[in-house]
């Protein structure tokens, strides 16, 4: 995003359908990433930001007192939705709480003049969700979290809102009206969502999908993340994960594209955001959906891996 979401941002078998066993890790194909990238664009609604140089980014803030894992784990209960997504991240110098929810009060079938009232409804919601957000723990908040990062869609996935706020004034003892106002925006929808089409006998849901996704990490990992965003440049997962750069991540990147084969609709990009212990992104990249559903996806999705981030030179 123009936001920092995103604005920004040993293999088991759960899959959706029936697929051959996978490939042990040593016969796994080399991780070739693509040609250089100049700059980041992703969708509109979870996008991570453009970047023009690569400057190095500053040490994540998270201390002996505030580490990440239960920090994260002190805030999930203050969020009052059934369905969302909350991970912390660094880059560049930009410390951001990242919530990703399901807003079931917006009508994903709007048309004139809802649309409207949809917008101002995603954006009334971000400024709540993240107005209750800061209220968590003042010290690690004050030390970690530079900036909060909504991204609201509806129960079909269509994103409708995103943008980020700084921390002080999602704290500020003013009217929510006026949070809405503080928001730099990423990401407001303009347009009628895609209607949706019936599911094939043999698809997912995301809410499955994502909880396979997760039963593939530890659930002590409370900063990984999975969401789920369509918008007008496409159907796109996103998920983060902590790890290190090398042929490790490899049966994690596979796990997540197993159990995004399935999904419907059918997604256009696998977006990973692969982050340190202290939150610090490492590497963004993304693979194509047409990589994840293919018959021998084991070799296409980590060759078909474009790092968008850092920028390869």
């Amino acid at each position: 995003m123009k936001s920092f979401f995103l604005t920004l941002l040993t293999v088991t078998l759960s899959a959706c359908t029936t697929l051959t066993p996978l490939p042990t890790l040593a016969s796994l194909p080399t991780f070739t990433p693509a040609p250089p990238t100049p700059i980041i664009t992703l969708t509109p609604t979870r996008e991570p930001t453009l970047i023009p140089t690569l400057t190095p980014p500053p040490p994540a803030t998270a201390t002996p007192s505030c580490p990440v894992n239960p920090f994260l784990k002190s805030l999930k209960p203050l969020i009052a939705y059934t369905e969302f997504d909350l991970t912390y991240n660094v880059i560049l110098n930009n410390r951001a709480l990242n919530i990703w929810f399901v807003e079931p009060k917006i009508d994903p079938n709007a048309s004139g003049d809802q649309i409207a009232k949809n917008v101002s409804l995603a954006q009334l919601s971000a400024a709540t969700v993240s107005a209750k957000l800061a209220t968590g723990d003042a010290k690690c908040l004050g030390s970690m979290v530079s900036v909060i990062n909504p991204i609201v869609v509806d129960r079909n996935y269509n994103g409708w809102f995103s943008g980020t706020i700084k921390l002080s004034d999602a704290r500020a003892n003013v009217p929510l009206e006026n949070k809405v106002n503080a928001f730099t925006v990423s990401y407001l929808r303009n347009k009628q969502t895609a209607s949706a089409s019936a599911a094939p006998a043999q698809s997912c849901k995301w809410t499955d999908a994502r909880v396979k996704m997760q039963k593939h990490f530890a659930p002590t990992r409370e900063n990984v993340g999975f969401e789920f965003v369509i918008d007008e440049t496409g159907i796109n997962v996103y998920a983060q994960w902590d790890g290190e750069i090398d042929v490790t991540m490899i049966p994690a990147l596979l796990n997540v594209a197993l159990e995004s084969r399935c999904l419907h609709p059918q997604i256009d990009q696998l977006v990973v955001i692969l982050i340190d212990a202290d939150g610090k992104i490492n590497l963004i990249g993304q693979t194509p959906g047409s990589a994840v559903r293919s018959q021998n996806y084991a070799n296409d999705v980590p060759n078909q891996f474009k790092i968008l981030y850092p920028q390869q030179r």
